[in-house]
This record gives structure tokens, sequence and C-alpha cells, in this order.
């Protein structure tokens, strides 16, 4: 006959001795759960994803940054700003693709339709 676990209610075999839950059927105590937890793919691709996008923000600011400090600069020389435009465009098409990307892995947002859910 098999055997109920007081503390989950799963039914397992006779000879089972712990309950996936973790109950121990022989001593009536708690050990840890042998069920794994599972992770989503859709919650790995998030974090990845978050990951990404603050790597794009952390570095289209420290490119403005630099064409910031390379403009002061070069405008105190004298010189052209030429290259510091360059660094400008390139921070900000950054900084953008960061936002996005942020904006996409929001954890309320419907990756269908790329709204917020109404509440």
């Amino acid at each position: 006959m098999s055997q109920r676990c007081p503390r989950c209610g799963l039914y397992n075999p006779p000879q089972t001795i712990h309950c996936d839950c973790g109950h121990y059927f022989l001593t009536k105590d708690l050990a840890r759960s042998n069920v794994v937890p599972q992770v989503s793919t859709r919650e790995v691709d998030l974090r990845a994803l978050r990951k990404s996008s603050r790597a794009d923000v952390q570095s289209g600011i420290a490119l403005l940054a630099l064409a910031a400090v390379l403009t002061i600069v070069m405008f105190l020389a004298g010189g052209r700003i030429g290259v510091s435009i360059v660094l400008v465009v390139w921070g900000v098409v950054r900084l953008v693709k960061g936002l996005e990307k942020r904006r996409a892995s929001a954890p309320d947002r419907d990756p269908v339709t790329d709204t917020m859910p109404h509440r």
C-alpha cells in the first residue's frame, strides 16, 4: 500500500524513504527537498537581455563622457572636433540600444504585443 506524505499529501510507493518535498517517513523529519526548482528559458533570456542592456547603457554613457572630454580638450587646443562627433553618435546609438533592450526586458511587458498589461 502506498504511503501518503503528511507534509505535502503526495502518494509515494511503500518502499520510499523520503518524499520529494523532503519529509523522511522513517524519522518523521524534514530534510532538503529533492525537487530541483525549474527556471524557465524566458527567465534566463530576460536575465541575459538585462545584462546586455546594462552593458550597452554603460558603454554609451562612457562614450558620451569621453566625447565631452575630447571636445573640450580639442576646443581649448583650437583643433577640429570631428573625432568627438563620431564618439557622440556611437555613444548615443549604444545608449538607445541599451534602453530599448531594458524596455523589452521589463518583467510586466508582454513580449508578443510589446505593451504593458491592463490592470
